[in-house]
């Protein structure tokens, strides 16, 4: 059996599958374009980002016997031991500050599904959370730092409450997963984050001649994201000074 089709037949059917065609482009333009702006896909329930100004809630010197907050201390502190008020060592200390602006921070925080997070380029789990607070933790391990014994060592290691061994029993273990905790307050997401420096003073013999030797050491991270060790000023020694400083960033939705 034969059918005679016209050329007004003919130029329907082709009109008609140019649409067809031209549609499935554009609806693999939209999928193409869906996934570039959303990689995960539907399985981001919400989107954060870091916001633009801190808050900083401490900015006090540690020592054996106490806590000092006194602004014009603290500025001494800075000018005999950062003296270059415009360093990058130095400008992250906001001495005598409430908020701070100039940030060098971008942190982008993505809740998927199955309580998991994508925390900048980190797949994260969820852990823990109260009211109050949510502990993220890598989903991968990564090798334990190394730590140093020279006294600045030993006093930065004392800083941070949140530590890579803190979950591992005996302390032996050479892998874990790093955390990052989520501060709640009234609703709203905050990143605790620390900013420090350890100073420690001793007596060394060189050349069989006593000198005084001191050394500091800055946190690694900026910011390190972190809560201060509420035992800091016991677990120090009499030669240690450090400055620490404490603040929040909002995450804001986007």
């Amino acid at each position: 059996m034969f059918f005679n089709i016209n050329n007004t037949t003919r130029q329907q059917m082709n009109t008609k599958a140019l649409f067809s065609l031209f549609s499935l482009a554009v609806l693999c333009f939209a999928c193409s374009k869906d996934k570039q702006t959303n990689p995960y896909g539907d399985d981001v329930k919400d989107s954060y980002q870091s916001g633009t100004t801190l808050e900083i809630e401490e900015l006090a010197l540690y020592t054996k016997t106490g806590i000092v907050h006194d602004p014009g201390t603290i500025k001494q502190f800075l000018d005999i031991h950062l003296p270059d008020t415009q360093s990058s060592l130095r400008k992250h200390f906001y001495w005598n500050q409430t908020t701070a602006a100039d940030l060098d921070i971008a942190i982008a925080v993505d809740f998927l599904a199955d309580n998991k997070v994508r925390f900048n380029t980190k797949l994260t789990r969820i852990v823990s959370k109260t009211d109050t607070s949510m502990v993220l933790e890598d989903i991968d391990a990564t090798d334990v730092p190394q730590t140093g014994t020279a006294p600045c060592d030993v006093a930065h290691e004392k800083v941070a409450k949140i530590k890579p061994l803190g979950n591992c029993p005996g302390g032996n273990c050479t892998t874990y997963h790093k955390t990052y905790p989520i501060m709640i307050r009234d609703g709203k997401y905050y990143l605790p984050t620390l900013y420090f420096m350890a100073i420690n003073t001793h007596i060394e013999y060189v050349f069989g001649m006593p000198a005084t030797i001191t050394c500091f050491k800055l946190s690694q991270d900026y910011p390190m994201l972190n809560f201060v060790n509420p035992e800091l000023s016991a677990s120090m020694t009499a030669n240690d000074t450090i400055l620490v400083q404490r603040a929040r960033l909002a995450l804001e939705k986007r």
